[in-house]
C-alpha cells in the first residue's frame, strides 16, 4: 500500500520561514568518518565529492531559499 505520508524533501521543500529538526537520541552510534577523525584524519574539503551528500544538497537548497533551519535537543 503506497504511503500518502509526504517525504522529507517535500515537506522542506514546502517550508517558507523556519524548520526545526527534532534529536531524540541521546547518543549516535559511532559512523566510519567520526572514527577516522578520531584516529587524527581530516577530511579534505576541497573534494567535495568526498563527503557531499543528498541531504547536504537539500538543507543548502532550503537555507539558500531563506529558510532558517535550528536543532532542537
Amino acid at each position: 500500500m503506497p504511503s500518502s505520508v509526504p517525504s522529507f524533501g517535500d515537506l522542506l521543500g514546502k517550508c517558507q520561514r523556519s524548520a526545526v529538526h527534532l534529536e531524540m537520541r541521546d547518543f549516535y552510534a559511532p559512523t566510519e568518518r567520526f572514527e577516522a577523525w578520531q584516529r587524527g584524519e581530516r577530511i579534505d574539503w576541497t573534494d567535495r565529492d568526498s563527503w557531499w551528500h543528498p541531504y547536504d544538497q537539500l538543507i543548502s537548497d532550503t537555507v539558500a531559499r531563506g529558510v532558517t533551519i535550528r536543532r532542537a535537543r
